[in-house]
């Protein structure tokens, strides 16, 4: 699948082919659907045919995908969900409207406009085999909820979701790598929903990492860890001299963008924590940097 020079080839190839596909071949075609997403294809004289019957293959897809979807181990489940998740955020990110006939279109109609019902049965079908996700799995499931901000109710309407992701992340917290615990708990951040007994763990797990392993976070990864437990409101003073240590010790912050910058500032000043040297440094920074910072805001 990832051989694939366009959508409309992997549209088309597993079109042709869904009956003999197994789940982790479906769940790969959602994969590459993301990457080549955007472009507006092009305009023939047929253009409402095509536009049909590209609706009707995805359409088939779809529902073969959700249909099936108890059939789906760990993986094929993540990789499902994180798929659809990084559609619904480049839909959601698209200025204007989407091109008459683009496939960015269909998906709206498809995906945009059933996200609640499909979610709600990538939940269902992962629970029962919540324990079997690997740390790297479990986090893009988490990752993919938050980033299509979708808070599904469990059976007894009193919890949600991410509590029983929660639940189950905490005992492998320290077997996920840098990128994995900031995308979970960015995940919670972005949907407002706090879990403190998993952003205290996860802070400890992080403030146990050795300099090997705080290296592993990217500065975005760094930044939006940071920003989690200010936007929830989670204090953890332990984590913030850690990661302020870290950065500080840091040669240069080149690879830091405006936002990672900006969102560090902020995450600091709005859960009170003091780091003189970091914001010196910082300042320093953005100082040299001042023209990244005209049109940059912070996720807050």
């Amino acid at each position: 699948m990832s051989e694939m020079r366009s959508l409309e080839e992997a549209l088309t190839a597993t079109y042709d082919n869904l009956d003999r596909l197994s789940p982790r071949d479906v769940s790969a075609f959602w994969a590459v659907v993301p990457k080549f997403l955007g472009g507006r294809g092009p305009r023939t004289s047929n253009q409402q045919q095509q536009t049909e019957q590209k609706f009707h293959q995805f359409d088939l897809i779809l529902t073969k995908s959700i249909q099936e979807i108890d059939q789906y181990g760990y993986r094929e489940l993540a990789t499902l969900a994180i798929s659809l998740a990084k559609i619904i955020d480049k839909m959601s990110k698209r200025k204007g409207h989407p091109a008459e006939g683009s496939s960015h279109q269909v998906l709206q109609d498809l995906i945009g406009e059933n996200k609640q019902f499909i979610f709600k049965e990538i939940a269902s079908a992962s629970v029962p085999i919540l324990y079997e996700f690997n740390p790297r799995h479990l986090s893009n499931l988490i990752y993919s909820f938050g980033l299509a901000e979708e808070v599904v109710l469990v059976t007894d309407g009193s919890s949600t979701f991410f509590d029983m992701l929660a639940e189950v992340s905490i005992p492998n917290l320290y077997k996920s790598n840098g990128q994995d615990l900031s995308n979970m708990l960015w995940a919670y951040a972005n949907v407002k929903v706090s879990n403190s007994q998993l952003f205290e763990q996860a802070g400890d797990s992080i403030v146990a990492m050795d300099m090997d392993n705080l290296n592993e976070f990217w500065p975005q990864a760094l930044s939006n860890t940071l920003w989690a437990y200010a936007t929830l409101n989670e204090q953890h003073a332990k984590l913030f001299k850690k990661v302020g240590d870290h950065i500080v010790h840091l040669p240069n912050l080149e690879s830091f963008n405006g936002q990672d910058l900006s969102n560090t500032v902020w995450a600091f000043a709005n859960t009170g924590q003091s780091h003189p040297q970091l914001f010196n440094k910082l300042a320093d920074e953005a100082i040299k940097r001042q023209h990244e910072f005209i049109l940059t805001t912070t996720n807050s």
